[in-house]
């Protein structure tokens, strides 16, 4: 069963530097709340809109610039 998340949960990324956490910001434009806060959808995935920074990027998968 899938779960529902809404705005203002807690994101982390294990890749950052030091591991990272952040925000999701969900904006309230469909009118789906959940507890009182914006329900996300899979259209939440903006970065800087809906995710911020979780730091410096330490996977190897990422390129680095010089």
């Amino acid at each position: 069963m899938t779960q529902q998340v809404c705005s203002g949960a807690s994101l982390m990324c294990v890749m950052a530097m030091p591991p990272g956490t952040a925000s999701l910001t969900v904006l309230p434009v469909t009118g789906v709340m959940a507890g009182g806060a914006p329900a996300a959808t899979i259209m939440d995935f903006e970065p800087m809109t809906n995710i911020a920074t979780f730091g410096m990027c330490m996977s190897p998968r990422v390129p680095r610039r010089p």
